[in-house]
């Protein structure tokens, strides 16, 4: 499937639906990127009867979509569609769960919904969980509360009524009475929606105020390094919509000094939290120092993303697409055919934006290649289509401009049915 002009991964690594991604279908698999793994130690942690940790990154919506346009012989709506012969005791545990979930406590329940969670199954978390849970009755509904309102964001797509519940239910578990460390993680989610959503000033200052009265409120030898990283990273979108990037510098400055030292810390008690916390805190790095005009530190922060999980396709695509906003298309060409090799889930993507860069390289071949390739991978990529039909009339392939137009308006018909 691969065209001539992308490079082959480095040896001993495989494409996401066959190797990097494989603990998505047998949570097993210690390959791959940080969030794979993330999957791999909470099937350890479900098999061994421990606690699941709770991770960060959160699941894309249509991973398991895109797993199966890599490799059909996957589960895509319950685990229990894995043949019992090919199911791995991780995998049995799960679905043996299942099976008797009527009987399971309530802590047993959200145990499997945070692996469901993570493993991408949507509508059997919304068919588990009830809607009409008393989230703020304990720890235990608050989290099922939680997991119930990401699936059903993730599920449908945000929708007004699901964006509404999950902020009411966010909101909830922020001004209960409940842990402090349980109502300081809701007040940051509760920032960053805000910040992505309706950017109110009067919102974010309203939830960083009680995020910042929740860590003053706290034992200094009590604070999870971890956490508190995170709590910074959230509190800087208010100075960021201010304008103050000195202030930003300096509340990211202080997560990322937190950051390394729960990545340095021997006695951390799991140390993928830790690796996987530098993550996004190495994107938003590089993100804050592109919007204060500091485009070299930008592009340190994004480099140092790629190493630090270098197998992970979104990584390479950061950097890319920086790389690209700043002019330089040959540099952010590498980087998204890195990404397509890798695969999953921004295989048609990574393919789209090779080919943009093609272009501005008057690399036409190339780019048309890159493009046929996008639509053979997601048969449902619109904008591949459209830079087909104004790339085909300057190449010796003009008399493809046809099909694309009529599969590109077949697309969009059945997008407007809701078909996808």
């Amino acid at each position: 499937m691969r065209t001539a002009f992308l490079r082959a991964p480095q040896e001993g690594t495989a494409s996401s639906g066959q190797g990097l991604l494989r603990a998505y279908r047998d949570l097993t698999s210690q390959e791959g990127p940080i969030h794979a793994r993330s999957v791999a130690a909470m099937g350890r942690c479900l098999l061994a009867g421990e606690p699941v940790p709770f991770y960060q990154i959160n699941t894309l919506s249509r991973l398991r979509w895109f797993l199966r346009l890599e490799d059909g012989d996957i589960a895509l709506h319950d685990p229990r569609e894995v043949a019992h012969a090919d199911r791995k005791p991780a995998w049995h545990k799960l679905c043996d769960g299942l099976d008797d979930w009527p009987a399971l406590t309530q802590e047993a329940q959200a145990e499997l919904v945070a692996v469901l969670t993570k493993l991408g199954f949507w509508d059997l978390v919304l068919r588990l969980v009830p809607d009409d849970l008393e989230v703020t009755a304990s720890t235990v509904t608050a989290r099922l509360a939680h997991f119930r309102c990401n699936a059903a964001l993730k599920s449908s797509g945000p929708t007004d009524r699901t964006r509404a519940r999950a902020s009411d239910v966010t909101e909830q578990i922020a001004l209960s009475q409940l842990p402090s460390a349980l109502r300081l993680n809701a007040a940051v989610n509760l920032i960053v929606h805000h910040a992505k959503s309706d950017r109110s000033p009067v919102r974010l200052r309203s939830w960083c105020t009680l995020a910042d009265d929740l860590v003053a409120g706290q034992e200094p030898d009590q604070a999870d390094p971890i956490q508190m990283s995170v709590y910074w990273r959230g509190v800087s979108f208010l100075p960021f919509f201010d304008g103050d990037h000195q202030e930003v510098r300096r509340m990211l400055d202080r997560a990322e000094e937190l950051g390394r030292r729960a990545l340095a810390d021997p006695s951390c008690q799991d140390g993928l939290l830790a690796h996987e916390n530098m993550h996004p805190l190495l994107e938003t790095r590089g993100r804050a120092a592109a919007a204060a005009g500091d485009q070299e530190t930008a592009e340190r922060y994004y480099r140092e993303l790629v190493v630090h999980d270098p197998l992970d396709a979104k990584t390479h695509l950061r950097l890319g697409d920086h790389l690209h906003h700043r002019g330089l298309p040959e540099d952010a060409r590498r980087c998204y055919q890195d990404a397509a090799v890798i695969g999953a889930p921004y295989t048609a993507y990574a393919l789209t934006q090779a080919a943009r860069c093609s272009v501005a390289l008057d690399d036409t071949e190339h780019a048309v290649a890159s493009l046929a390739q996008a639509v053979q991978y997601d048969p449902w990529a619109v904008t591949p289509l459209v830079l087909l039909q104004d790339l085909l009339p300057g190449t010796s392939l003009r008399g493809l401009r046809p099909w694309a137009g009529e599969r590109l308006q077949s697309l969009l018909e059945g997008l407007g049915k809701g078909e996808r």
